[in-house]
């Protein structure tokens, strides 16, 4: 900026945060935007020079976002190119899964509108702007899918184990009705886990997580538990890996099912077997736990799910496999 080209000692002098932004109309900009004022976020000590503005913008180049009283020029585009647009600003800096910055937006939306001979040859569609930034749309596969590195699926699975076992352990309650139940908050951990990493995580952490606080509790379902957890975290992680609408609500009952029918199926059988000559004791002790257990999945989706939207948008893409989709991709794409 030229009031900083005297300026020697560069600490704490950016242009930071957040500056109202005057968009001229019948422009890309406002098209995008769809508003005359807007604030955008800015991290840079860098403008256009002013002696130039004339020049370009008598070349064709347009300015169609400025701020300080017009002072600084924020947005330009090319009117010539179908879609020649730059910002001054950082348009990351405020864009999110399902609300994605319109000048990103706007840029997918014109990729898609010119789709290759590539994808118009080998019949794969290009897809629609909302369907882009739908993260629960359908998609299909495309060259190029990277799978996560089998090291970092141990890695994850070691941290995860450790996790459900401290969460089921210790934010538990004993149940009397069944002697070695408790109630507690392993499938929220469980769900968590499962719905971020996918069903090899989620299979291998639920069982052992959940068995070896079982068999520290000294209960006599922990191969049980093994069996039913795991299974409950294997099928709701690879549900949630698929690509069709509402997977997460999906992956979320198919695992709850198995949970909960698992533990009645066990608890009627097992306790009957043991400690009588029918399973009418199993039986009363199932229905008495029967809504403990749905309460214990209940809590698991409605927490699991938006905690691991969360984290799939947050941590690092390595911890992830990616595939590329028709129709989009979201953090809800990455793949086992």
């Amino acid at each position: 900026m030229p009031e900083q080209t005297e300026v020697l000692e560069k600490g704490g002098t950016m242009r930071l945060g957040a500056h109202e932004i005057r968009i001229d109309p019948a422009t890309t900009a406002f098209d995008l935007y769809k508003r005359r004022t807007v604030k955008e976020r800015h991290r840079h000590r860098y403008e256009v020079n002013p002696k130039y503005i004339s020049a370009l913008t008598s070349r064709g180049l347009r300015f169609s976002g400025k701020s300080d009283s017009d002072h600084r020029m924020e947005i330009l585009e090319l009117p010539l190119n179908k879609f020649h647009f730059a910002t001054q600003f950082h348009a990351e800096f405020k864009s999110r899964p399902g609300a994605p910055s319109p000048p990103y937006f706007g840029f997918v939306k014109a990729a898609v509108d010119s789709k290759t001979p590539v994808l118009e040859s080998s019949r794969l569609l290009a897809p629609s702007v909302s369907e882009m930034t739908d993260s629960a749309s359908t998609s299909t596969s495309l060259p190029g899918s990277r799978r996560r590195d089998p090291v970092v699926t141990l890695a994850l699975a070691a941290v995860s184990i450790p996790f459900i076992l401290i969460v089921t352990f210790f934010a538990s309650v004993p149940l009397p009705a069944t002697k070695g139940q408790v109630f507690d908050a392993g499938d929220i951990a469980i769900f968590i886990t499962a719905l971020s990493f996918g069903p090899a995580v989620g299979g291998l952490a639920g069982g052992m997580g959940s068995g070896l606080s079982d068999a520290l509790n000294g209960s006599i379902f922990a191969p049980f538990t093994l069996v039913i957890k795991g299974a409950e975290g294997l099928v709701a992680g690879y549900i949630s890996q698929r690509s069709f609408r509402r997977r997460e609500p999906v992956a979320w009952l198919c695992g709850s099912v198995i949970m909960v029918t698992g533990y009645f199926v066990a608890e009627t059988y097992f306790i009957g077997f043991v400690f009588g000559n029918s399973a009418a004791p199993g039986l009363a002790a199932a229905i008495l736990e029967l809504p403990f257990n749905i309460i214990q999945v209940v809590a698991g989706g409605l927490i699991g799910i938006p905690v691991s939207r969360v984290l799939r948008t947050q941590l690092p893409s390595v911890l992830f496999s990616t595939t590329r989709h028709v129709g989009g991709s979201s953090p809800s794409s990455r793949k086992d």
